[in-house]
């Protein structure tokens, strides 16, 4: 397996576009459980077609539906920044792209039956993982921030399923200083800078100070 490495992912990554279940699930498991075989010097290369299936299937998903793939997709993500942290922040503007375009999914099939609650639990759980790096991704605090202020303008989505959405920005404002606030603020809005300012009261209240004397 270990030999073959290389082919059995990019045999994978092909058939990602005819079955994009099968591919996700061939590909967490090897993320999450073959992390062996991903070396430091070849680990990048072998990761990429990885990363371009998952983003193969989301251009699927935004066109067609698919609340399995969403679910995977998710843990897919997930994956990488716990497992592979190095190839994900070798490669940050690609993956905050990408994991933007993943948000944009959840928020607009949250109806979809299938889309569990964990699954935006899971979701907010890979924004905590960048924070722990917040020196990489505060550099991308202001586009994350500006373009889900924007999603929510367009989104009406039931509270429970909001609340761990915000969870996951809440993360990402603990990454930022005032000098992002300011960015944020000239480049929003009114509507914008009046949903911050409401998703930025939530953050103090319920986040910021939380578990601290």
């Amino acid at each position: 397996v270990y030999r073959q490495r290389e082919n059995i992912i990019a045999v994978t990554s092909m058939v990602s576009r005819t079955f994009p279940i099968l591919a996700l699930k061939l590909l967490q498991t090897v993320l999450v459980k073959c992390t062996s075989l991903f070396s430091k010097d070849t680990g990048p290369k072998i990761l990429y077609p990885v990363f371009v299936s998952f983003l193969r299937i989301i251009d699927g998903c935004l066109s067609v539906p698919n609340s399995a793939a969403i679910a995977l997709l998710t843990q897919g993500f997930l994956g990488l920044v716990r497992f592979h942290m190095g190839f994900v922040i070798n490669h940050a503007p690609a993956f905050i792209s990408a994991l933007n375009r993943l948000q944009t999914l959840l928020v607009k099939n949250f109806d979809e039956s299938s889309v569990k609650k964990d699954v935006y639990i899971d979701f907010a759980r890979i924004s905590e993982e960048l924070s722990k790096n917040s020196n990489v991704f505060r550099h991308h605090t202001v586009y994350w921030l500006s373009d889900y202020t924007m999603l929510m303008k367009h989104a009406s989505i039931p509270n429970e399923i909001k609340h761990s959405m915000d969870m996951s920005t809440y993360h990402w404002l603990d990454m930022t200083s005032d000098h992002e606030l300011q960015q944020l603020h000239a480049v929003s809005d009114a509507t914008s800078r009046a949903l911050f300012k409401s998703l930025y009261a939530d953050y103090e209240q319920f986040h910021q100070y939380s578990g601290r004397v």
